[in-house]
């Protein structure tokens, strides 16, 4: 039951009405006995300052940050630790001792996701949709598990660009290339590809049979 004893979490993002987190960590919370509660909420970019500042104010527990803000959100916590400092990217936030710190689980998340699906990647290439905070945990972990090439593709092909400039400058391999979505290499890659990662937002809940690739 939700008391004044009770401590706060939650997730920030745009949009974030597909999320299935505030289900899955308050089914957690309430199987273990922890007075916490745990919501979403849709946080726009301009918001984003207020929202940080208002976390900090009410004495939030723990954020995690979804799309669009994994980036833009290291500029107001007071530490990023670990990857979050190497990706330049956070998806944990901890509120602890007044300062609010920044971590990112996505790396070993995604690591895990693919070993559990039995693929080996050992010299192999992969082919990496997106260039956001997200598309950067991704590569790495891809570079982690042994990809010897990593083609990032984009909408934007600067965007995808910087990415990949930034990747080979933090991982100081050069595996890592970038191209627009629209190039038709896209599909020369796919053929000799051992994994596609989706790093965008499209084909999120609840819009499934949407996918990332051109259409023609």
């Amino acid at each position: 039951m939700v008391n004044a004893q009770t401590k706060i979490l939650g997730v920030i993002g745009d949009p974030i009405e597909h999320s299935l987190s505030p289900l899955m960590h308050n089914f957690i919370l309430k199987k273990i006995g922890m007075n916490f509660c745990y919501h979403a909420f849709r946080v726009t970019d301009s918001q984003l300052p207020e929202a940080v500042a208002g976390a900090r104010a009410l004495n939030f527990r723990g954020l995690n940050v979804t799309l669009p803000h994994k980036t833009r959100i290291v500029r107001f916590l007071d530490e990023i630790h670990d990857e979050a400092d190497d990706l330049e990217a956070v998806n944990t936030v901890l509120f602890s001792h007044g300062k609010m710190l920044g971590f990112n689980t996505d790396v070993i998340g995604f690591m895990l996701a693919v070993r559990k699906t039995g693929v080996d990647l050992a010299g192999k290439k992969a082919i990496l949709i997106g260039a956001g905070g997200s598309a950067k945990a991704v590569a790495l972990g891809l570079l982690r598990l042994g990809s010897n090439e990593i083609s990032i593709y984009n909408r934007n092909e600067i965007r995808a660009q910087i990415t990949a400039d930034f990747l080979k400058k933090k991982s100081g391999s050069n595996i890592f290339s970038a191209r627009a979505l629209s190039d038709w290499q896209l599909y020369r890659d796919v053929e000799n590809a051992a994994i596609l990662v989706n790093a965008t937002s499209v084909g999120m809940y609840p819009d499934f049979e949407q996918i990332a690739l051109p259409e023609d």
